[in-house]
């Protein structure tokens, strides 16, 4: 499974422009994949189909994270392409036992490792904005307590006032 694609989801149905996209999206970020994609376009059809719509899924995703956070947006693609790789060398080293794949291996594990500590970083930086927020808001309350109580209070009489003492309108129309 995909980062971030449940099976739910992979399970629906896949248009020509869906797929397309997905295509496209593999050729453009990862051509390795592309390329094995055409190969199980001609031989597992099943397979082909469900790689397609994981990739469709995901660059969706991804589009919605795009516009909300570039940040998350960059973070969250290389993170797809080297979970994609890693993949994809995980299956190359089950049929060979080049220390060259190892090594590989390890430096797309430590990418992956580093991108992951770079976007907890960065949501700690958000929970870090918001919690200061929180923070200046118990503070705001705490000191101005008194002047709070009494502005809402007066606000409440006003009404109060407003709806037991006749206004002009009335005055006249009892007349």
């Amino acid at each position: 499974m995909l980062i971030g694609v449940s099976v739910a989801e992979a399970d629906e149905k896949l248009t020509k422009a869906q797929e397309a996209s997905a295509l496209k999206f593999a050729r453009q970020h990862h051509s390795e994949l592309a390329e094995l994609l055409k190969k199980l376009d001609q031989e597992m059809a099943s397979e082909y189909e469900k790689a397609i719509r994981q990739i469709a899924l995901f660059n969706q995703r991804l589009e919605r994270i795009r516009k909300r956070s570039s940040d998350d947006y960059k973070i969250q693609l290389s993170l797809w392409k080297v979970d994609s790789r890693i993949k994809l060398l995980g299956a190359r080293m089950t049929m060979s036992s080049d220390e060259k794949l190892i090594s590989e291996m390890e430096k797309l594990l430590t990418q992956r490792l580093n991108l992951r500590e770079k976007q907890l970083v960065l949501d700690q930086k958000r929970a870090q904005v918001r919690l200061d927020r929180v923070q200046g808001q118990i503070t705001k309350i705490r000191s101005d307590r008194q002047e709070y109580l009494e502005k809402e209070l007066a606000k409440y009489r006003r009404l109060q006032t407003s709806k037991t003492t006749p206004t002009s309108t009335q005055k006249t129309k009892s007349q």
